[in-house]
This record gives structure tokens, C-alpha cells and sequence, in this order.
């Protein structure tokens, strides 16, 4: 990463803390960075672009996707959705810096469906490797939105148990099967 990339989205990251993002202009980020507006735009196409990029690149941190991807190759399909799990309600807490209307909201919602979507049809490829690319793009989808919508009710509920404790037995009826419950 270049160092004047680097200082934009340091400007926004410390912008975003001090006021909504609806009221951060450009002006704003290329006088906090210390940089003209050509370079900011050398890097991002607007003030959309760079919140996507930086929750793109805070969320695949909080997924690990930026480090030792070999080792989520290992995992099994239970323990990568415990994983996702946990990182995801890491990753809940830092979201309100970054979002204060709808518009955002939707598309760090959309950023985050992507990439979730990505790591469990790889996921399922390397270990399901019998079944249909078509049926792992479903299957990915339909774990996604399970794991969204366990993390959306972990968050707003303030479970006082972790993460872990709060999916294990959905997880084990998820991938042993509702009968065995």
C-alpha cells in the first residue's frame, strides 16, 4: 500500500470517529491527509469507494483472509463457520464508525454478503469437492445469511455468553442435521 493511500484512509478512519459520514467531504479527507484532490482521486473514485475498500480491507482482517489463508484451508466446514462467526461480531463492533445512514449501511451489508459468500463456496469447493459448483454457490449462500442473521441477533440481543457458546449448538445441528437434535 502507498503511503498517501495509506494517510487517505487514516484521514477517514480518524474523520469518521469525529463525524457522521453523510457530513465527510473529500475537501475534508484530502485536508486531514495532507494531499490534493488528484491523489485522492488516484486512489479512490469517491468517498463511496474508499468506505467500501476500507470495509472490504477491515473485514477480510477481522476474517483473517489477509493472513495464513492456508490455515482456514485446514479447517472443517463447523469450525470455519465458528470462525466467520466470532469474527463477524468482532467486526459488528467496529461498524458504527463507518456508517450512520441507510445508503451506507447497504453497502457495507452488500461488501460484507460478497466477500462471506466468496470464502464459504471456496470453502465448500476445497472439501465438498462431489457436489456441483452450482449447489456450493447455494449452499454459501444459504450459510451467509444464516451467520448474518445469528449475528445480527447475537448483537442486539447482549448475550453475555461468547460468541462460541452462543453458535456451538446451532452448529451442530447444522452440520450433523435436524433429525439428530
Amino acid at each position: 500500500m502507498t503511503r498517501s493511500r495509506t494517510q487517505i484512509i487514516d484521514a477517514f478512519v480518524l474523520l469518521s470517529g469525529k463525524k457522521p459520514f453523510s457530513s465527510i467531504t473529500v475537501k475534508d479527507i484530502t485536508t486531514e491527509a495532507r494531499i490534493n484532490r488528484a491523489t485522492f482521486y488516484n486512489h479512490f473514485l469517491d468517498k463511496y469507494d474508499l468506505l467500501e475498500q476500507v470495509v472490504s480491507e477491515a473485514l477480510r482482517s477481522n476474517l483473517g483472509c489477509n493472513s495464513h489463508p492456508d490455515i482456514k484451508e485446514h479447517l472443517s466446514t463447523e469450525d470455519t463457520l465458528r470462525e466467520l462467526f466470532s469474527s463477524l461480531i468482532r467486526f459488528e463492533k467496529t461498524l458504527d464508525s463507518y456508517s450512520d445512514g441507510s445508503e451506507e449501511s447497504e453497502m457495507i451489508a452488500l461488501v460484507i454478503l460478497s466477500h462471506l459468500i466468496d470464502i464459504l463456496s471456496s470453502h465448500l469447493a476445497l472439501h465438498k469437492p462431489g457436489i456441483e459448483s452450482s449447489v456450493h454457490l447455494k449452499l454459501a449462500r444459504m450459510l451467509t445469511h444464516a451467520l448474518l442473521g445469528m449475528t445480527k441477533n447475537y448483537c442486539e440481543s447482549s448475550q453475555a455468553e461468547a460468541p462460541e457458546v452462543y453458535i456451538d449448538p446451532v452448529l451442530t445441528a447444522l452440520i450433523n442435521g435436524l433429525d439428530t437434535l
